[in-house]
């Protein structure tokens, strides 16, 4: 199974985990929040029953901001919980990559990634960015892998890529980013789009 399948396996299992361990949370917060809305409106109900004949519209106005009030402090619940539920996820997904980085699967992942990328560009003068970690292994890949009129300059970078590697094209200028970086903010839009979803369904938007 490659990395990409493990990630998108995990992504899974992940949002099984959303469905699961939030759903009780979510009911109880959106349960508690209609209940102060449906009280707040069934009070403001008799305050105008009683005080009908002195209810102006500055009252009206007030009225209507309490309300709103009420709904932004539920929005806030909501966006709280979003934020907690996908820093939680995204410390998960994070760990799982750490792990596979220091096991031995790494450096075949990172000579199969080396040569399924070569593989689909034509002849050219190409530059590689990994990270000083990943240097020695990548040269060695690129060694055992020459091919003809293909070059391929090998760039240590400090940035936070993760792992993996960037192809550039020295002559094109294009560039093909296979760094688990990239990887994980796909996963991270994934798992926000399930996430933002799974609360509007939950607060009946």
């Amino acid at each position: 199974m490659t990395l990409e399948e493990k990630l998108v396996n995990f992504s899974k299992e992940i949002k099984e985990k959303i469905d699961g361990e939030y759903d009780e949370k979510l009911s109880k917060m959106k349960e508690d929040n209609d209940l102060k809305l449906s009280s707040k409106k069934l009070e403001l109900e008799r305050m105008r029953e009683k005080q009908i004949q002195e209810f102006d519209e500055s009252n009206d106005i007030r009225v209507k901001k309490t309300i709103s009030l009420k709904k932004q402090d539920a929005n806030r619940q909501i966006s709280d919980l979003k934020k907690e539920m996908f820093n939680a996820v995204l410390n998960e997904v994070t760990d799982k990559l750490t792990d596979f980085m220091k096991s031995d699967f790494y450096p075949k992942y990172l000579n199969d990634l080396f040569i399924s990328t070569e593989s689909s560009l034509s002849k050219g003068n190409y530059e590689v960015y990994v990270l000083r970690r990943d240097a020695d292994i990548v040269k060695k890949i690129i060694d055992e892998n020459k091919k003809e009129n293909f070059t391929f300059n090998l760039i240590e970078i400090e940035e936070n890529i993760l792992g993996g590697m960037i192809f550039k094209s020295v002559e094109k200028g294009f560039e093909i980013d296979n760094s688990l970086r990239f990887k994980l903010d796909n996963i991270d839009n994934d798992i926000h789009a399930s996430i933002t979803k799974k609360l509007e369904v939950g607060n009946g938007q």
